[in-house]
């Protein structure tokens, strides 16, 4: 292996080149996922939620489940009403029913493999 030349793999320097730059590669990586899990845990601790913003608050999807199981207005019209788009009227719903988005599913589920000590990709 030279400074201007290609690295050879093939040889047993080469391959522990390889090894060395991949374990290299991995430490930062778990660098950055320690940082960023002290990160969120210390925005939590300061009362801060990671994360998007809701749509809409409680007491408004209380009031959109109420008109539309009243059936008197479509739901276009109820999120025109509540000033939401239609989809964020369904995930409004959907919360308001105690059933977890998909994101909020996922994000739960990291929360409990990161409790574990584990991750999905089984490092």
């Amino acid at each position: 292996m030279t400074v201007e030349g290609d690295l050879n793999t093939k040889g047993s320097t080469g391959r522990l080149v390889i090894s060395i730059l991949g374990a290299i590669a991995q430490f930062e990586r778990d660098l950055i996922l320690e940082r960023t899990r002290a990160g969120l845990a210390s925005a939590r601790a300061r009362g801060k939620v990671p994360g998007r913003r809701r749509v809409m608050k409680p007491a408004d999807v209380v009031r959109a489940k109420k008109l539309l199981e009243a059936g008197e207005l479509t739901a276009t019209e109820v999120a025109n009403l509540l000033r939401v788009r239609r989809s964020g009227l369904g995930k409004g719903a959907r919360q308001g029913a105690g059933q977890a988005t998909g994101h909020e599913a996922g994000r739960r589920r990291a929360r409990e493999e990161a409790s574990r000590g584990w991750r999905a990709d089984g490092n």
